[in-house]
Parts: C-alpha cells; structure tokens; sequence
C-alpha cells in the first residue's frame, strides 16, 4: 500500500517525499527488536553486527513486512555494517556492551589490602604558600581535577573547631560520576571481617581534617574503603591524613609545614577516578612519599564511566 501511494502522482511532490519518511521511520522502528530476535536465535553474538546484518538480509523478513520497501531498510543495514568496521564492534564494547553489561564494569582488586600502595618519594609539583589550599578547576567534563596545599599546624587547630576559613557547612554539588549510591555489604579479603555502608562516599582530597574546603573541587566519587580504608583510619586516603594528622597534632612540630597534594586520576572521559596519587612531604622529611590510593569496593565491580556498580 505504501509503494502505490509513493507512485501516485494525487499527493504531490512534497506528499510523496513524507510519505517517504514515514516509511522509512516505521522500516527502522524495526530493526531494534529483529536484530535482537535474529542474534539469539541464530545463535549469533549481539556485538557481531556483521554476521547478524546478513542473516537478517537473507531472511527477507523486512521486506514482507513492508511490503518491498526492503531498499530503506538495505541502507540502514548498510550504515550500520560500516559503523561495526569503523569501530571495531565486539561483544565486550559498543553495542554488544549495551545488552551483555560485562566489559564497562571493573572487578580490578586493589594491589593492597588496605587500599593505597607507597611507590616512592614524594613529587613536589606545586609550590603553594604556608596555609594556601588550592582546589583546581573542574574540567571540561565536570570532573575533579586535584587539590593541594600547604597545611601548618595552626591550620589543623582550626579545623579541629571547624573554623577554618575554607570550611563550609552548606552542601556543595556532587562529584562527576555521583548518583548510584545505595548501602550494600562487603568482605575484606584478607582477614574475612565483613562491613556494611554506603558504597560511595563524597571523598575529600584534602580531608576536612585538614583544613580542607568541602567544595566540589576538593571531592571526588570514592568508595568507601577509598576513603576511609577499613574504618580504622589505616587505609585509603585516611592513611596519609592520619599521617599528618598525628605529625602536626605533635607540639614538636609546631613550626613544620606539610606538602600535601591530591591528583585523581580518570582513564579516558570516565567520571570516577580508578586511583588518587597523594604526595605527601613534612619540612623535616620524616614523612615524604608518593601514595596511590585504589578506587575500588571488594566484591563489586565498578563501571567508572558512570558510577554504575554490581556485585560480583
């Protein structure tokens, strides 16, 4: 009915031609639910576009279904045929990770049961004045992009009063990356012990502790045991701030400034960072090191383009 229609010359020009759209709209309404029928029962991988292009070209099925208006369809085929070559389509990408799920989450464990690994000495990048702190500007996707300072003793007593003048109490805008969140349970796998929280925590890169400011600058989507270890302030990021917690809390060191820098570190456009390098440096050097902090959860795998998360 629809190729006699395009043929007749009663619905004029401009008829014919969104006649013709329509057509074509209601072929690609189509292809969806027929790629998907045609993959599973043939047998066929979702992400392997070609194989499954071709078998639904020689099943004639669209063509039945409208009627001969088979060659709209043939060229959405074609299009989608040159996107699977120009990128590479397979089964744990693209397409096929859209319907399998399994290849945009992570199970990659820490390399530490406590969630931070010591690589070397601290890198001094930044050269900031005693008590300046400096939350670098988000990026152009909206992510974190690192914070650092230079922390006296007289900036952890006012951040013992929460009168630090960085300090606020109003609530800032979340992370990139922030919007799955849920309590869930985990096991640390190196002593069996089990924990229950919030998966993702508002993680500071310079810890309130600290002086840090509770700005979107200085907060990255971290897990919990990103954050705090396993709640005994001796993992995560909480092993460098109790490091320099216990160093400036120490009457002997009144006069002894911390280097301190935090720099997340994302893979391509994600928006939660797999890993947090902290620097840490004391003037007298009884505390200079380069900390990696893995952003992971035991047991879960993490989709860190989105936040997304799922147990293993």
């Amino acid at each position: 009915m629809l190729k006699f229609l395009l043929g007749q010359r009663l619905l004029g020009r401009r008829g014919r031609k969104w006649l013709k759209y329509l057509a074509i709209a209601y072929v690609l309404g189509l292809i969806p639910s027929n790629y998907v029928t045609t993959a599973m029962s043939h047998d066929l991988g979702l992400g392997d576009t070609r194989a499954v292009v071709e078998q639904i070209k020689s099943n004639d099925l669209v063509n039945n279904l409208t009627g001969g208006l088979s060659q709209f369809f043939d060229k959405g085929l074609a299009e989608v045929d040159s996107m699977s070559n120009d990128a590479n389509l397979d089964a744990g990408s693209s397409l096929g990770g859209l319907f399998d799920g399994g290849s945009d989450y992570n199970s990659n464990g820490s390399t530490s049961a406590d969630f931070y690994t010591v690589t070397g000495q601290a890198e001094l990048n930044f050269n900031p004045a005693p008590s300046e702190y400096v939350y670098m500007p988000l990026d152009e996707l909206g992510r974190t992009t690192g914070s650092y300072a230079r922390i006296t003793a007289h900036d952890r007593e006012l951040a013992k009063t929460d009168a630090h003048p960085e300090f606020a109490k109003n609530q800032p805008a979340d992370p990139s990356g922030w919007g799955h969140n849920g309590k869930v349970e985990w096991t640390f796998p190196d002593t069996g012990k089990q924990a229950r929280g919030y998966f993702w925590n508002r993680s500071h890169l310079i810890a309130d502790s600290l002086g840090g400011a509770t700005v979107i600058n200085n907060w990255v989507t971290g897990t919990r045991v990103q954050n705090v270890g396993k709640n005994d302030q001796s993992g995560g990021m909480a092993f460098t701030e109790e490091q320099v917690r216990n160093f400036l809390d120490d009457p002997a060191n009144a006069s002894c400034d911390v280097y301190y820098s935090a720099i997340p570190n994302y893979q391509g456009d994600e928006l939660v960072p797999r890993t947090v390098t902290v620097d840490v440096k004391t003037c007298d050097d009884s505390i200079n090191e380069r900390v990696v902090v893995d952003n992971v959860m035991p047991g879960y795998s993490i989709n860190y383009a989105n936040g997304d998360y799922k147990k293993d």
